[in-house]
């Protein structure tokens, strides 16, 4: 009686290569969509809490949040959040904090930071199971 999950001795290392190519893109499917879930939490999250000031040259701060996608030719997806045009350059001043024109110092706002602390254990909890079950 034929077993047709047997491996000969020859063909051992073949059978294991394309088992561990299947794991290993199941793998990278998982991350990836992992990531594409967590980079559009965050986007929504710090468009949700961006600061506004209807008189300040940042008033539409918010609608210039984005994020983008870069795949590499391995299939591997980078996802980077950003501020589209001039207010990109405002981003550092607003989480950080600045010196004003009159001496004074504005506070710093970690919207991108409180949105980065909520969405971060949900996407590593899906990484690990990405990584557990292959998927």
């Amino acid at each position: 009686m034929a077993n047709s999950n047997r491996v000969t001795l020859e063909d051992l290392g073949p059978a294991i290569a394309r088992e561990l190519t299947i794991y290993g893109k199941g793998v990278q499917d998982g991350v990836n969509k992992a990531g594409r879930k967590a980079i559009k939490e965050i986007v929504r999250k710090t468009k949700d809490t961006a600061p506004f000031d209807a008189n300040a040259y940042h008033q539409h701060y918010a609608d210039q949040i984005t994020s983008k996608t870069e795949k590499s030719r391995t299939g591997d997806e980078t996802h980077t959040w950003y501020a589209k045009g001039k207010a990109g350059r405002l981003t550092h001043l607003v989480v950080k904090g600045h010196e004003t024109r009159d001496g004074r110092r504005t506070r710093a706002n970690s919207f991108l930071q409180d949105a980065q602390d909520a969405v971060l254990p949900d996407y590593e909890r899906e990484v690990q199971e990405a990584v557990k079950n292959g998927k």
